[in-house]
């Protein structure tokens, strides 16, 4: 029996000792190697190249690598030229799953699938982004990424404090993702991906940013995209940022700004928003963006909707200009912005106790004003802003709405409404109104009755005038300047003359409207469909179509380029293509916009570029679009 049992734990010991072997090989392998790019085949960006790596080559059938592509590449070639070939990596490695990557966005990493993909899988270690040079490059990612398991990704902005990852190629997998952000590195989720994952989490690094502040750590960008915007799976912004235009799940903001547009668009959200304050650091901000006098929600200005109840936990609000200087643009009076529009609308923002007056924040003395009220009755729900002045001027508003030609005979008609009185008694504005072409009194139009606008329930008044169209230095401006005659002093309108201006609107009976009914990109062309709306015989004249970007610049230096200006950011506008045409009404044109040597360089060494369209006729602009140029792909190399 003795013996028996000496055998039979012998026998165990031996299995124990073959497991623990077995368990530790098993370890070994599923750690597998790292691999660090070199780049150095100057015929393929393979990753099955072995020249292409400091040593072998990854294989497909290898599971748990790391992938390092640094700031300084090594060995041959490209550690001497550093092109832009050295730092484009094609995965090529169908099935290929790996448990970390990190790469240096200093450099401009382009990593892509070769042709159709499948996504490449990264596990646990998930991704680290730094930026270790002060040149600013984004590394972009246009093949798909899936998550293998829940992750953590670190993205820091580095020495240029810009850093930056783009996912042109979309997201998937079940598993939460975690996204540590600093020095304003930002993730962008770009173009037309629909990315599908558990719930996000973006945490800023800093003790000290939230609020609008909370940009200072970094952000999440949806250009165009959709990020949870189907399984409806969270997105938490603890002391970061979100920004641009795009479809999300619930919407949770933890201390951190929801700024939709950039500069214009909407954050539509597939689920409820909820604006909360961080225990530690402060309140949440909402940052909609206003571009002109426009009021189309998404083209004039940025606006948040959500399917569900949005609760705004009194979270700052911090209505900016959306344009490159900040400066203040001209809006009017009584104009209404639907900032939020939602099936339910909780709380308030900004102090307790509902509507309050919004100064914008921009820079100039006519910084416009605004009454904030709350509509939690009607479906949908909604929070909008009410233009009553601007913030600090004793002149009057002024308002441009067209720029006709020379010698044309002009129609101008303003509206004059009457100003928020103090108490509730019906207000009558009294006195005249004197049009002007670029601030200037026009002859015979300088004191125009007020008549009472005739639509039942109709609290405003018309003044109208006819004159022709004259050749002035600088472009024609048409105002309208009301002059009160009685200013009521009893409080039922206010002082100040700038809530009582009329609004112009200059109608020029002859010529046509330019529209633009589709946009698309090849190669180095932007093909452009065009027409002309008005009466037959009729024209469109001196259209304008202009393609550029904007440079942001850092300590004097170019450190990003992009269609649309980026926040917190010194901008310089840069024309990359443009074109001249006449259009006949009714007769749809399709003319090609190639981008100038300027923008054929850019694209050559960022292999994909955004570029604004903006058609103008006549000075004024009619429509902007963003555009995205991608440098063909080289052909295929023959085996």
């Amino acid at each position: 029996m003795a013996a028996h049992t000496h055998r039979k734990y012998l026998f165990l010991l031996a299995v124990a000792v073959f497991a623990c072997s077995l368990a530790a090989w098993s370890t070994d392998a599923l750690a597998g190697s790292t691999f660090t790019w070199s780049g150095d085949d100057a015929s393929s960006p393979n990753w099955s190249v072995a020249d292409n790596w400091a040593g072998t080559a990854p294989s497909a059938i290898d599971s748990g690598d790391s992938l390092i592509f640094p700031a300084n590449l090594s060995g041959g070639d490209c550690a001497t030229t550093q092109t832009d070939q050295c730092y484009t990596a094609e995965d090529n490695l169908s099935g290929y799953s790996i448990s970390s990557l990190q790469i240096d966005d200093g450099d401009g990493y382009y990593l892509r699938p070769d042709n159709a993909h499948d996504p490449l899988t990264i596990g646990v270690g998930g991704i680290t982004a730094t930026t270790s040079s002060t040149s600013f490059n984004p590394g972009e990612f246009g093949l798909p990424i899936a998550l293998g398991a829940p992750q953590l990704w670190f993205v820091s902005g580095g020495a240029s404090g810009l850093g930056q990852l783009t996912f042109d190629g979309g997201l998937s997998g079940s598993s939460t993702l975690g996204i540590h952000v600093s020095d304003q590195g930002y993730v962008d989720v770009d173009g037309a991906s629909d990315s599908e994952v558990g719930n996000v989490t973006m945490t800023g690094a800093s003790s000290a940013d939230s609020g609008t502040a909370a940009a200072g750590n970094g952000a999440l960008e949806i250009d165009g995209s959709k990020l949870n915007a189907t399984n409806g799976n969270s997105v938490t912004l603890d002391t970061a940022t979100i920004f641009g235009s795009g479809t999300v799940g619930n919407l949770i903001s933890d201390g951190g700004q929801v700024e939709p547009g950039y500069p214009t668009g909407r954050i539509a959200v597939n689920g409820n928003v909820n604006f909360n304050r961080n225990s530690s650091l402060g309140d949440s901000a909402f940052t909609p963006l206003i571009i002109d006098a426009g009021t189309t929600p998404a083209t004039d200005y940025s606006q948040l909707t959500a399917t569900g109840t949005v609760t705004l936990g009194f979270a700052n609000l911090d209505i900016e200009a959306g344009n490159d200087t900040n400066s203040c643009p001209t809006l009017n009076f009584g104009a209404v912005y639907t900032l939020i529009s939602a099936h339910t609308i909780v709380g308030y923002l900004g102090s307790p106790g509902g509507s309050f007056g919004a100064t914008m924040n921009c820079v100039g003395a006519n910084a416009p004003v605004f009454s904030i009220a709350y509509n939690t009755t009607a479906s949908p729900q909604t929070v909008t802003a009410t233009v009553v002045g601007p913030g600090a001027t004793t002149g009057t508003n002024v308002y441009v709405n067209n720029q006709p030609y020379t010698g044309q005979p002009v129609s101008l008609e303003a509206n004059v409404q009457a100003g928020a009185p103090v108490t509730d008694a019906p207000v009558t504005p009294v006195g005249t109104v004197e049009f002007e072409s670029n601030g200037a009194p026009i002859a015979g139009c300088a004191s125009q009755p007020l008549i009472l606008d005739q639509t039942p329930a109709s609290k405003s008044w018309n003044a109208a005038c006819t004159t022709t169209a004259s050749q002035i230095a600088g472009p024609y401006s048409y105002q309208a300047r009301f002059n009160p005659t009685d200013t009521q002093t009893g409080g039922q309108l206010p002082s100040i003359s700038t809530a009582q201006t009329g609004q112009v609107a200059a109608f020029v009976p002859d010529g046509g409207t330019a529209t633009l009914t589709n946009a698309t990109t090849n190669g180095i062309v932007a093909t452009l469909a065009l027409g002309c709306d008005g009466v037959a015989g009729q024209s469109c004249t001196d259209v304008n179509a202009t393609l550029s970007v904007h440079e942001v610049i850092k300590d004097g230096k170019v450190v990003a380029v992009t269609a649309a200006a980026k926040p917190k950011s010194t901008k310089r506008k840069v024309v990359v293509g443009s074109l001249a045409t006449t259009l006949e009404v009714h007769t749809p044109t399709t003319v090609d916009l190639q981008l100038n040597r300027a923008g054929q360089a850019l694209l050559k060494a960022h292999h994909r570029l955004q570029v604004g369209l903006s058609i103008t006729s006549h000075g004024s602009v009619l429509y902007t679009r963003t555009l995205t140029f991608i440098e063909p792909a080289p052909p295929k190399r023959k085996h």
